[in-house]
C-alpha cells in the first residue's frame, strides 16, 4: 500500500510539469474550487441574529418569573412571564423579543413600578412589599424582521427604578429540526406503545420562539421557572425542583417549582417534560459531595451512558482545580434523547443534550469534554455578544484540549497541545486558497483555539491558567467582550514577565484574527556561524501568485523549534517573537543536527528549510524509523514534516524530490496521526488532477 501511495505521489512531478497550457490550468483551478465550495458552510442571517435586531440600552432585566404549560398531546404550549427590569436610560418603551408565532395576550399585557426608591444593584431583587398601580400603555408595535416587541407607555420611565412587565402568550409547538419548543415522538424500546418527549432549544436566538424576553446573552438575569406537566410525567431544568403541587384545572396535571437560577442568559435556559417510565435516572455523586450528575436515558442504554458520567465527574473535578472554581451548579443532567436532531452534544447550564445514537459514537467523548467545559466559558462566562461568541468557543475548546490530555486521557488528542490534527489540516487547506475561505463558523471557531493553544505555549502554561482564573472569577455570572480576555492575559504576561513591555497580546491577536490566511516562515542555516535567517510571507497555495496587500501582511509569529539534540515535545524552547519580515537567529544546534521549527503546529503556519536541513531530516525519520536506536520525532511532529512538505512542494517552494523523501520513512510508521496526514495530501493532490488524464491513475478507491 506505502509504494503503491508513493509511487501514484511521484505522477504529481510529471503531471504538473505538463500544465503549461494557461486555459487548462485555469480549468482545473475552476473545478477544484466548486468541488470544494459544496463542502464549506456559509454564516448567513439563520445563524446569528440580525444587528439591527439588538435592543437598545434603555432597560435591562433583573429577573424572570416563568410559567410554562406544554399540551403534548394537543401540539401547542401557553404560559405567562413577569419580567423585573430596571431602568437605565430615561425612556417612554420597552422593547424586548418575541418571534411572529409568538401570540402575546394584548388584554393582559401590563407594566407597573415596583419600588420607589433607585436600585443600583442589577441582580439583587429586594423582597416586594406593594405594587404601584399600572402605567398606562399607549400602544403596542411589533416588528416581525427584527422580531421585536415594544410597548409605548404614556410616561417615561425613572432611571435607577424598576419595573414590572406581565404577559401572557402561546404558541404551537414543533417537531422540526430547528425547533425552540419541540415535541418529539418515540417508539419505547421494547414496547409497542409510542410516547412523546417536549424540550426547549434555546441556542442562537431561539428563547423569543417560547416567551417574549430579552433574548441577547448580555442580558442576563435570574430565572424562577414553574413547569406544568401531566402528572405521571417528569420535568427537568437547569435547577432541582424546589417544589411540586397538584393542579386543580386541569385535573391530573402537576405543577413543578424550581429553584431560582444564578444570572444567566436566555441561551442557557432548558425546559424538559419526558416519560419517566422510557427514561431511567442513573446518578453519580462527587467525592466532596458538592455537585451532582445524573443521567437520563432508554433501560437499554444506561450501561453505556453510566461509563461517560464517571468521565464526567473526573473532567468536572480537573476543571475545578485548573480554574480554582467550583462547578457553578448543584447538578449536571446528561440526557440521550431519541429522535433529537444534532450534530453534537448541545450545552445549556446544568443540562446536556445529545442524541441516544451518539453513545454508540466514538466522539461522545469530545462532544462531552467541549460541554462540560462551557459550563464555565459559556454559561458561569458568557460573550457579550454574538461577536464575542469566538473567543469563547475557543476557550472552552481550550479546556476540552487539556482535559482530554490531562483528566481523561482521550488518546485521539494525546500530543504536546492536545490539538486535534484533522483541524489543523481544515485551516491549513481554506486559509491557503487563491480566492480566500468563505467565513464559516466553525473555521473561525478552530482559528481562535489554535491561537489560544499558541498563547498557551508562548506565555508559558503557567501565565496562562492564572491570567483564565483570574478572568472566571472576575466575569463569573456577566458578560465580557474580547477585549476583557486579552486585557487579563496581557497583564498576567506582563507580571510574570512572560511578555515584556510594549508588546502586548493584542498586538499578537489582532495579527491573527484580522486576515483569514496563514505565513509560511523560511528558515535558511548558516552552518558556518550556527546562524539562522528566518523569514516570513503569506502562504498560498499557488506559486508564484500575488494577492492584494500581501507585502504587508506580518504575522506576530512564535518561533520555537526541537532539534536533534532535544526531542522532548513538553521541554520545547520558545526562543523569541517574530514581528519583522525577516529576522537572524543566533546560537543555534551544531551543523550536523537538523531543527524544527513550530514543532506540534504551536502555531498556525507551516515551515521550510533549506535543502541539508530538509536532507538530515528525511535521513532521520527513515533510520529511526527502521530502529537503529535513535528516538523517535514525536507523531504530531512527523505528521507535521510530512504534511508541511507536500503542502511547500504543492504550492511551488519545495522541490518535489525533496517531498518525496519525505516519505520514505513510512514503510516502518504505525502512528494513525501521520497516516491521517498522508491521507490528507493524497486528497489534496487528487483534486489537483481532477480533469487531467492523471485523474484515473490516482484513483485508489
Amino acid at each position: 500500500m506505502f509504494y503503491h501511495l508513493v509511487t501514484q505521489m511521484m505522477l504529481v512531478t510529471v503531471v504538473f510539469g505538463t500544465f503549461q497550457n494557461k486555459e487548462q490550468s485555469n480549468r482545473l483551478m475552476k473545478l477544484q474550487q466548486t468541488r470544494f465550495q459544496k463542502r464549506e458552510i456559509e454564516v448567513t442571517s439563520k445563524d446569528f441574529p440580525r444587528k439591527n435586531a439588538r435592543l437598545p440600552r434603555h432597560i435591562a432585566p433583573d429577573s424572570y418569573h416563568l410559567k410554562l404549560q406544554p399540551f403534548g398531546e394537543e401540539g401547542y404550549f401557553q404560559g405567562q412571564v413577569l419580567i423585573n427590569v430596571f431602568c437605565l436610560e430615561s425612556t417612554d418603551k420597552i422593547v424586548l423579543h418575541a418571534h411572529e408565532d409568538l401570540q402575546i395576550d394584548r388584554e393582559k399585557l401590563s407594566v407597573r413600578r415596583l419600588l420607589k426608591k433607585n436600585q443600583k444593584t442589577m441582580n439583587s431583587t429586594p423582597n416586594i412589599t406593594r405594587r404601584t398601580p399600572e402605567i398606562t400603555i399607549s400602544r403596542v408595535r411589533r416588528n416581525f424582521t427584527t422580531q421585536q416587541y415594544r410597548i409605548i407607555l404614556g410616561k417615561k420611565l425613572k432611571v435607577g427604578a424598576m419595573y414590572q412587565v406581565a404577559l401572557s402568550f402561546s404558541s404551537n409547538l414543533s417537531n422540526e429540526s430547528s425547533c425552540a419548543f419541540c415535541l418529539k415522538s418515540y417508539e419505547d424500546h421494547g414496547a409497542e406503545n409510542s410516547s412523546w418527549f417536549i424540550v426547549t432549544r434555546m441556542k442562537l436566538g431561539n428563547a423569543r420562539n417560547v416567551f417574549p424576553c430579552f433574548d441577547e446573552p448580555k442580558f442576563k438575569a435570574s430565572f424562577e421557572l414553574s413547569i406544568a406537566r401531566p402528572e405521571h410525567y417528569k420535568s427537568l431544568s437547569n435547577m432541582p425542583v424546589k417544589i411540586s403541587q397538584n393542579m386543580t384545572d386541569p385535573d391530573g396535571w402537576m405543577w413543578d417549582h424550581f429553584n431560582k437560577t444564578p444570572p444567566m442568559s436566555t441561551i442557557s435556559l432548558l425546559v424538559l417534560i419526558f416519560n419517566p417510565l422510557s427514561f431511567q435516572e442513573i446518578l453519580q455523586v462527587s467525592s466532596q459531595g458538592r455537585f451532582s450528575v445524573a443521567g437520563y436515558a432508554q433501560p437499554h442504554l444506561l450501561s453505556n451512558l453510566e461509563g461517560e458520567m464517571v468521565q464526567v465527574v473526573h473532567i468536572i473535578q480537573f476543571l475545578e482545580q485548573y480554574l480554582n472554581s467550583s462547578f457553578p451548579l448543584p447538578q449536571l443532567n446528561l440526557i440521550a434523547l431519541p429522535q433529537i436532531s444534532t450534530a453534537a452534544a448541545e450545552n445549556y447550564w446544568g443540562v446536556i443534550l445529545f442524541n441516544e445514537a451518539e453513545l454508540r459514537v466514538n466522539d461522545l467523548p469530545w462532544q462531552l469534554l467541549y460541554a462540560v467545559s462551557s459550563q464555565w466559558v459559556g454559561h458561569l462566562v458568557t460573550p457579550h455578544q454574538w461577536s464575542s461568541i469566538y473567543p469563547s468557543y475557543a476557550l472552552a475548546e481550550y479546556l476540552s484540549l487539556i482535559s482530554s490530555r490531562d483528566a481523561v486521557k482521550y488518546s485521539e488528542y494525546d500530543s504536546a497541545m492536545g490539538w486535534k490534527p484533522d483541524d489543523c489540516y481544515t485551516l491549513y487547506n481554506d486559509f491557503s486558497k487563491v480566492n480566500g475561505s468563505l467565513q464559516s463558523r466553525k473555521l473561525q471557531g478552530l482559528k481562535y483555539t489554535w491561537i489560544m493553544s499558541m498563547l498557551s505555549h508562548a506565555l508559558t502554561a503557567e501565565t496562562f491558567q492564572e491570567a483564565l482564573r483570574k478572568f472566571i472569577d472576575k466575569r463569573a455570572y456577566k458578560t465580557f467582550k474580547e477585549e476583557h480576555l486579552w486585557n487579563t492575559l496581557n497583564t498576567q504576561a506582563w507580571i510574570d514577565h512572560s511578555l515584556e513591555k510594549p508588546m502586548s497580546v493584542q498586538n499578537v491577536i489582532s495579527s491573527w484574527v484580522k486576515r483569514d490566511r496563514y505565513p509560511v516562515v523560511t528558515v535558511t542555516r548558516n552552518y558556518d556561524n550556527n546562524s539562522a535567517l528566518v523569514k516570513q510571507e503569506v502562504f498560498i497555495r499557488r506559486w508564484p501568485y500575488k494577492i492584494p496587500g500581501q507585502e504587508s501582511m506580518l504575522w506576530w509569529i512564535p518561533i520555537t523549534y526541537l532539534s536533534q539534540e532535544n526531542l522532548d515535545i513538553h521541554n520545547i524552547s520558545f526562543i523569541t517573537w517574530m514581528k519583522e519580515r525577516e529576522i537572524n537567529i543566533e546560537n543555534m544546534p551544531a551543523p550536523s543536527s537538523y531543527v524544527i521549527v513550530n514543532p506540534e503546529d504551536i502555531g498556525m503556519f507551516i515551515v521550510n528549510y533549506d535543502s541539508n536541513n530538509w536532507n538530515m531530516l528525511a535521513e532521520y525519520l527513515t533510520a529511526s524509523g527502521a530502529g537503529d536506536g535513535q528516538l523517535l520525532i514525536p507523531s504530531a511532529t512527523r505528521a507535521k514534516l510530512l504534511h508541511n512538505a507536500w503542502y511547500l512542494a504543492l504550492g511551488g517552494r519545495l522541490d518535489f524530490a525533496t517531498a518525496l523523501n519525505m516519505t520514505l520513512f513510512l514503510r516502518t510508521e504505525t502512528e494513525v496521526p501521520v497516516w491521517k496526514s498522508l491521507s490528507q495530501i493524497y486528497f489534496t493532490v487528487s483534486w489537483k488532477l481532477v480533469g487531467t488524464s492523471a485523474e484515473t491513475k490516482f484513483d485508489v478507491s
